[in-house]
């Protein structure tokens, strides 16, 4: 029987991978130190054979660009180190981890020049005069509709309020393939918009809707869900974030997790909070 050192087995795929940084305005952020791991293995590959890690570092330039290719491996990561005014995710820095098509035999991303991977950052500015809220409530799983209360943080079955939510659960707790699903509307006076981004710090102008949802079917394994939104008050112009985590764990409840911030002052779209230095002093002065 042939062994792996005999066949000459590698798991090495060609890397190439393209970035682009921009901020939350979409212009692009030159001077941005990324740190690049990628991890390979010698052309001869055992089952007990160590991986190898290398690193290098690129530099955005003017149009917020960088680029890594001419290697080969199994894994990239890809992190932005903190930076002083910038933020990238909510812990100052932002990390992802790219594996290669080793099957396919494809480059390792599907990024190109033209179609760069986008990393979002957030040019830090003056702190916002924001109104944070927190509500935590079981829902009957049964599709009636329950109205959440942002500014006074509760949530009731009147039929008036900011968001109307309502849950469904079919199956049996406990079992992988429960179904079950959420759905969000908006109050007369209020539209939002579900995202993608981390640092929910701003409140675009214009993309709001009426309503959103989500379902797990039958047959697929998840409880719990995590979503972010915008948010703007039509008649008083305010605008805010969400973020609504929901569990379908319970027996006959379902848990939702409501955390938010309203710009208070009309038409401000300035979301951001009162924010420590990042990095911090101290690590920057090497202690």
């Amino acid at each position: 029987m042939q062994k792996a050192r005999d066949i000459g087995l590698s798991l090495n795929a060609p890397m190439e991978f393209y970035g682009r940084v921009v901020d939350q305005f979409g212009k692009p952020v030159p001077g941005v130190s990324a740190k690049l791991r990628y991890v390979y293995y010698n052309a001869v590959v055992l089952a007990t054979y160590e991986p190898h890690n290398a690193e290098e570092k690129r530099v955005t330039d003017g149009n917020g660009e960088f680029s890594f290719s001419g290697k080969e491996g199994v894994t990239l990561t890809v992190t932005l180190e903190p930076q002083t005014g910038l933020r990238f995710g909510d812990n100052g820095y932002w990390s992802h981890n790219f594996q290669s098509a080793k099957k396919s035999g494809v480059t390792m991303q599907p990024t190109t020049k033209e179609h760069p991977f986008i990393f979002p950052a957030y040019r830090l500015g003056q702190p916002a005069k924001v109104k944070d809220g927190f509500i935590e409530a079981y829902l009957i799983p049964d599709k009636r509709a329950y109205q959440i209360h942002l500014a006074k943080g509760k949530i009731t079955e009147d039929g008036v309020g900011d968001l109307s939510v309502s849950v469904w659960q079919a199956g049996v707790y406990g079992k992988s393939g429960t179904s079950w699903g959420i759905s969000i509307k908006g109050g007369s006076d209020l539209q939002f918009q579900s995202t993608e981004d981390s640092i929910l710090y701003w409140a675009p102008s214009e993309g709001y809707q009426a309503s959103w949802g989500f379902s797990w079917v039958d047959g697929e394994k998840g409880y719990s869900r995590g979503r972010n939104f915008k948010f703007w008050f039509k008649e008083a112009g305010s605008y805010g974030w969400l973020r609504i985590e929901c569990t379908a764990h319970f027996k006959d409840e379902f848990q939702l997790l409501v955390f938010s911030s309203l710009n208070q002052k009309p038409g401000d779209q300035n979301l951001q909070p009162v924010l420590a230095d990042w990095p911090p002093k101290d690590a920057a002065a090497g202690k």
